[in-house]
């Protein structure tokens, strides 16, 4: 498989990288961002809108800029290599992409030009106290009324849903779960946000009788196309995860080679040395896995398998380099003040989004019996 971008695609890399650098290449200023609502910087977010990155999956006559998954993957990679808190993946991956595979025309118009426009922000309301990463709703129902729909529940956590402008929201029909449009301002909406342990946002989200707009045609059941767009944002976090990685390696590696002990640099310490080169090998298995996903997503293949083999991979790869990032840092890497503990606590967040490692791994071994049993000379067995 080709694994190399052509042209425009590292054009599209060295553009991002250069606005995200300049937005947050100093930690300092990323903590600041973070400490304040909404979470993340509306100047960088518009500018991202003026890059065309926030429109690059939708189709041109909706806005967008008509991109496949691995462009998608090249963003995600740089905001990962410098954290950057602006919910891309959550409103333009997810929430976007739910918009983009099931709305009407219309809705299609109006809410995904907004998102590529960078003045409308989306959040997908799906999480539900007491569940584990169901493609389906359960504590949130939804009722006809006349020509419309009203909403009864709670939501929660809802990534930026105290910020969003419109949720997309999974409530329970008589047909299954369906998807609804639920606008910031409806009546009967309470939202009530919070900040993370990695810096980002999350809302608890009332509905009270709150007016909805069915999302498509008609209420029929979502649960497969809510599990595509789920597995589509992991594909996207395990390319962020794959940068938030490759930033904390380059960092250690970069304190082993100037950090002295006993009159050398720590990078003079074989062990040390080998443990860095673990992290290396944890890294380029998590973005190789990663990258083959997109290109599986591309090829419109197996995007469920594909997310989960790949969220497995980042999982493992995540924690081993996060917590070999701070031990191998000694005693600043576990100050509040340095970066490395930043990365560390954004990988563990990215891993229990949408599906753990954990869980991953339990649903590829589900799957187990479903392939071929092949023998050293590549022949099936029959």
């Amino acid at each position: 498989m080709d694994f190399t971008f052509d042209s425009e695609q590292n054009d599209l890399r060295e553009a991002v990288r250069g606005l995200l650098e300049r937005a947050y290449g100093d930690s300092e200023q990323r903590r600041k961002v973070a400490a304040t609502d909404p979470g993340f910087e509306e100047k960088t977010w518009s500018r991202l809108a003026e890059m065309g990155i926030l429109g690059l999956p939708f189709a041109e006559e909706h806005g967008g800029m008509g991109a496949g998954p691995i462009e998608v993957a090249i963003v995600a990679e740089e905001f990962g290599r410098v954290i950057a808190p602006e919910p891309f993946v959550e409103a333009v991956v997810l929430a976007g992409g739910l918009i983009s595979a099931v709305g009407t025309d219309a809705q299609k118009s109006e809410i995904l030009a907004g998102l590529a426009e960078g003045t409308t922000l989306a959040a997908f309301a799906h999480n539900e106290i007491g569940t584990r990463w169901s493609p389906s709703a359960s504590a949130v129902t939804a009722t006809q009324s006349g020509d419309g729909w009203t909403l009864s529940g709670v939501k929660e956590p809802v990534p930026h849903g105290a910020r969003a402008d419109v949720l997309v929201v999974s409530a329970v029909t008589d047909g299954g779960t369906a998807l609804f449009l639920v606008r910031g301002d409806a009546q009967g909406l309470t939202r009530t946000g919070y900040r993370t342990h990695d810096g980002g946002r999350a809302a608890n989200v009332r509905f009270e009788g709150t007016p909805a707009e069915l999302l498509g045609d008609a209420a029929t059941d979502r649960t497969a196309d809510i599990e595509r767009a789920q597995a589509a944002a992991r594909i996207a976090y395990a390319n962020e995860a794959v940068g938030a990685m490759d930033t904390a390696l380059r960092t250690t590696a970069e304190y082993l080679k100037t950090r002295k002990q006993f009159g050398v640099t720590l990078n003079r310490f074989q062990a040390l040395t080998f443990r860095a080169a673990d992290m290396y090998v944890s890294l380029e298995l998590a973005r190789s896995t990663a990258l083959w996903a997109a290109m599986v997503q591309d090829a419109g293949g197996d995007v469920v398998a594909a997310a989960d083999r790949a969220r497995l991979q980042t999982s493992r790869a995540g924690r081993h380099i996060g917590k070999e990032a701070i031990q191998l840092h000694g005693g600043i890497g576990m100050t509040a003040e340095y970066k490395v503990g930043h990365y560390t606590s954004r990988l563990t967040a990215i891993d229990h989004l949408l599906g753990d490692g954990d869980w991953a791994a339990d649903r590829l071994a589900e799957r187990v019996t479903e392939y071929e049993t092949v023998d050293p000379l590549g022949a099936p067995y029959v």
